[in-house]
């Protein structure tokens, strides 16, 4: 199947959870995306890696949590790349002629300025920017293509899931069910 809409969500997916599945499902929804690609990062440029869960745990995460939906696929390019993990990089590689929408959260536009490439990924790529609570950024001034994207207000991240792991308490509905089961059995974030 040829791609005409493509949508990329990439992230350290550290772990993945509800709130990335469903702006990601909205996001596919009202850009009417053929398939959206989960990216887990290898190491993020923007990000305090501090308590980074390895990669092949995340990807494994990222992997249960979109099995059923048909639209969603997990591509573990930026781990086999190794280093640090570059959009633009991973557009270059995708070789693909599809038009491709970044998804990306409120709390991420003003950093857009400082993406790697950013002038040459804006002439690539749309922005796909869904809300977040409490976290609104107006986009700063640039040649890039914003969407804003409709997202009911969630408030979930994933800095609080490793807390509630770390003292190992419930995580139920903050993930989704198997990558619970994921995260306690190879007890990730203790």
């Amino acid at each position: 199947m040829k791609l005409a809409r493509l949508g990329i969500m990439g992230g350290s997916f550290n772990p993945i959870h509800h709130g990335h599945l469903i702006a990601a499902d909205r996001a596919c929804e009202q850009l009417r995306l053929d398939r959206v690609l989960f990216i887990p990062t290898a190491l993020s440029p923007l990000k305090d890696v501090s308590d980074l869960a390895p990669a092949e745990h995340r990807m494994a995460m990222v992997r249960l949590a979109i099995r059923e939906h048909p639209k969603f696929k997990a591509l573990d390019i930026e781990i086999t790349r190794g280093g640090l993990s570059y959009t633009f990089d991973t557009v270059a590689a995708l070789k693909t002629s599809a038009d491709i929408f970044i998804i990306i959260g409120d709390d991420a536009v003003g950093a857009i300025p400082r993406w790697y490439r950013i002038h040459d990924l804006a002439t690539r790529v749309t922005f796909a920017v869904v809300a977040r609570p409490g976290r609104f950024e107006p986009a700063p001034p640039g040649p890039w293509k914003l969407r804003r994207v409709r997202t009911p207000l969630i408030e979930i991240s994933g800095s609080e899931i490793r807390q509630r792991a770390a003292r190992e308490a419930s995580i139920r509905y903050l993930v989704p069910s198997a990558v619970e089961k994921y995260i306690r059995t190879h007890k990730l974030y203790r």
